[in-house]
């Protein structure tokens, strides 16, 4: 990774937050001799200013530091993401590592006991990875909040999952309950994510540094954080999978009936024994009461 945060003497400090004699002094005194430890990892490191770019620190060559390479959106987002939950009032760390260091988190937040931690994932990431790496948080009590990008393009592998959370438990696996509009279930990618998985996520586009969901287009990156700071994005995502849950049981529940109509329609109606039992009661040279045709069953 490219960390926004790096070790001097003793201290940890964040490469943005400095103003621009602080980080030149500290230049200075690095080509000195001072020493930069890279927070993420404890090894040797150096100072950079890429040309419009956020002040960051980066490995020493040979390092050691496994981390892959950061963007310079992803930059960018980490350090807005900290600034503005710094800006509401909350202890804000950014590449925050958990005490065995099995995670760091882009941004940490914490205030009045709830915490929660933001991570922009701008390269690809299968739904079993973000998966099993969202399961770490919610194993320390942390809420998670995933800003995806190339959201839309791993459409299709969310909503596999949704469909088949949708189906699942059903007497005839597999096989679709007929007579029900699929559109009752229709849905957008955050809550494919979240109802099956419990993840919560919005669509990033790194680009202009803006996210989206089902019923927003475009959302400035402030606006979300503080709504997810207020409990809003998440309650949102909470009462779109209760009324999912609703729906679900009430399908399963109408499911035997709506299977058994359509077994007797394609048996009875579709295929004509019908019209050839209704035949023998009304047509023919020998037309027979219907009270026979009761009796005969």
């Amino acid at each position: 990774m490219v960390p926004l945060t790096a070790v001097v003497e003793g201290e940890t400090i964040t490469g943005p937050d400095l103003s621009d004699e602080e980080w030149k002094n500290l230049q200075v005194r690095h080509k000195n001799g001072l020493p930069v430890t890279m927070a993420c990892c404890g090894t040797p490191g150096h100072l950079r200013v890429p040309r419009n770019g956020t002040r960051h620190f980066y490995h020493a060559v040979d390092a050691g530091c496994h981390g892959a390479e950061e963007s310079k959106e992803h930059l960018e987002i980490k350090y807005q993401l900290y600034r503005i939950c710094q800006s509401e009032g909350w202890e804000t760390s950014v590449e925050f590592p958990a005490p065995d260091r099995t995670w760091i988190a882009d941004v940490y937040a914490e205030r009045d006991g709830r915490k929660i931690v933001f991570e922009i994932q701008v390269s690809t990431l299968s739904p079993a990875v973000l998966e099993e790496r969202d399961l770490k948080y919610r194993a320390e009590g942390i809420q998670s909040y995933w800003l995806l990008d190339h959201f839309l393009g791993r459409a299709k592998d969310f909503a596999s999952r949704y469909e088949a959370h949708l189906y699942e438990g059903a007497d005839r696996p597999g096989e679709r309950i007929p007579y029900i509009d699929e559109a009752l279930f229709a849905t957008g990618p955050e809550n494919h994510i979240c109802i099956p998985n419990g993840i919560r996520s919005a669509g990033l586009d790194a680009r202009k540094q803006t996210l989206f969901t089902t019923n927003n287009p475009q959302i400035p990156l402030a606006v979300w954080v503080k709504e997810v700071l207020k409990g809003n994005y998440q309650w949102y995502l909470e009462e779109t999978a209760a009324g999912y849950h609703r729906k679900r049981r009430l399908l399963h529940m109408a499911a035997q009936a709506l299977l058994r109509f359509r077994d007797f329609y394609e048996k009875i109606i579709r295929h004509g024994i019908y019209k050839e039992k209704a035949g023998c009661v009304t047509g023919g040279s020998k037309k027979l009461p219907l009270g026979s045709m009761t009796k005969r069953g």
